[in-house]
C-alpha cells in the first residue's frame, strides 16, 4: 500500500492588488472590506499578505511528496511558475497512490488542490473526488485531526508538534511567509527544499501520532 504524504506551496496570483483582474479587485475587497476595517488594514496591504492563502487568489507553485520506503524516506517535487503542469503531474502522482496524509490537510492542500485543479481543468484524481463520499470512504488524513482526539475546534501547526515530539523542526530556516520573496526570485530549488522539510516532518509526525 502506497501512503503519500504531501505539502503544498501558494502565493498570490498576482504581484499587486491593483494588478488584479478589476472583477476579482471587486470581489477581493467585497470578501476581505470587513477584516481590513478591523485590521486598520488597506486593501493593498491586505491582498499581498492574505491573498495566498485562498485557492480564489493565489497559485501553487510547489507540490512535495513523500512515502516510506521501508525506514527512508522518498521525496519529490513539482515546483515550478507553471501550475498547470504542477497539477497534471500531482494528479499522476496521487491518481498512483492508496492514500494522502497532510498536516492541515482536510482545511489546506486537499481543498486547494481540487479546486486549483478545477480551476484549471485537470481532472481530479480519484483520492480526490470526494464530494459526495460518505466520510469513512475518504482515504485522506490529516495529522491535525488525528491530534484533535475529538476536540471540534482545535488546531497546531506543525512546527509545534515537531517541537513537542523532538522532531527537528522544518521551520529552522525561516516560514511560509518567505516563499513569495524565493518565488519572485525564481528560486524554486530553495521553494522545494523547504517544502520537502515540511513533508519530511510530516511522514515523522505521523508515525508518533499513528
Amino acid at each position: 500500500m502506497t501512503k503519500l504524504f504531501i505539502d503544498i506551496e501558494t502565493v498570490r496570483s498576482h504581484d499587486t492588488f491593483e494588478s488584479l483582474p478589476k472583477e476579482m479587485r471587486d470581489a477581493y475587497n467585497k470578501k476581505f472590506v470587513r477584516e481590513t476595517d478591523d485590521l486598520l488594514m488597506p486593501i493593498e496591504r491586505h491582498y499581498e499578505e492574505k491573498a495566498g492563502l485562498f485557492a480564489e487568489f493565489g497559485k501553487i507553485v510547489c507540490v512535495s511528496m513523500g512515502y516510506l520506503d521501508g525506514t527512508d524516506i522518498r521525496l519529490t517535487s513539482f515546483c515550478s511558475d507553471n501550475e498547470i503542469e504542477i497539477l497534471k503531474q500531482t494528479a499522476s502522482a496521487i491518481e498512483k497512490a492508496d492514500g494522502l496524509v497532510a498536516h492541515n490537510g482536510k482545511d489546506f492542500d486537499y481543498p486547494w488542490l481540487c479546486r486549483r485543479m478545477l480551476i484549471k481543468a485537470v481532472p481530479l484524481p480519484s483520492l480526490l473526488r470526494i464530494q459526495n463520499l460518505k466520510p469513512w470512504e475518504i482515504k485522506l488524513e490529516d495529522t491535525v485531526e488525528m491530534w484533535k482526539f475529538g476536540q471540534f475546534s482545535h488546531k497546531v501547526s506543525l512546527a509545534v508538534m515537531c517541537h513537542l515530539f523532538g522532531i527537528p523542526s522544518p521551520k529552522q530556516n525561516g516560514d511560509g511567509s518567505g516563499v513569495w520573496d524565493m518565488y519572485k526570485a525564481k528560486d524554486f530549488e530553495s521553494i522545494a527544499k523547504y517544502c520537502e522539510g515540511d513533508v519530511t516532518a510530516l511522514v515523522k509526525l505521523y508515525e508518533r501520532l499513528k
